[in-house]
Order: C-alpha cells, then structure tokens, then sequence
C-alpha cells in the first residue's frame, strides 16, 4: 500500500516539516488541531490524485498512536517520514 503511495508523490522527498505545517493547517479545517479521514484524504488527493478511501483509512489506522480515529501533525508528519524513507530506497 505505502509503496504505490510513495511511488505517487514525487516530491515527497522534498517535503520539509513547514510546508508539511503549511498542508496540515490548510486542510485542518475544523482547527482542532488534527485531521480526520475526510480531510487527510483531502491531502493525498491534492499531492497525488484520487487515492481511494480504503487506503486513507488504512493510513489513520497505522499512523494513529494514540488511537482517537484523527491525525494529530506529528502522526501525520510520520506518514511523509515514512514515504521519504521509502523514496530514498528506490
């Protein structure tokens, strides 16, 4: 699953932590401070086209450590971390 995700997102090698803040604020519509599925799913769609709800749900499902059903930013930063991780690898 990650490894098509990274395999969309060319520039996510290139993603600093401000611009990652700048995304997370912009789609952090309700302003609580985390993103819920719709609204990460608005991420993915934005950086890499239609990603499909299934694999939304399974990135809140293993980015969320504290288990509340949301993304709070340094659960959402750690899916980029991951994705660079796995760029640098091909």
């Amino acid at each position: 699953m990650l490894g098509r995700l990274s395999v969309g997102i060319p520039d996510a090698q290139n993603l600093d932590e401000r611009e990652l803040r700048k995304m997370f604020d912009e789609i952090d519509t309700s302003g609580d401070g985390s993103l819920d599925p719709e609204e990460l799913k608005q991420v993915f769609d934005k950086i890499c086209g239609d990603v499909d709800q299934q694999v939304i749900d399974n990135l809140v499902f293993l980015a969320d450590d504290d288990g509340n059903g949301t993304l709070e930013f340094d659960e959402f930063s750690q899916i980029f971390s991951v994705l660079k991780q796995m760029s640098a690898k091909r």
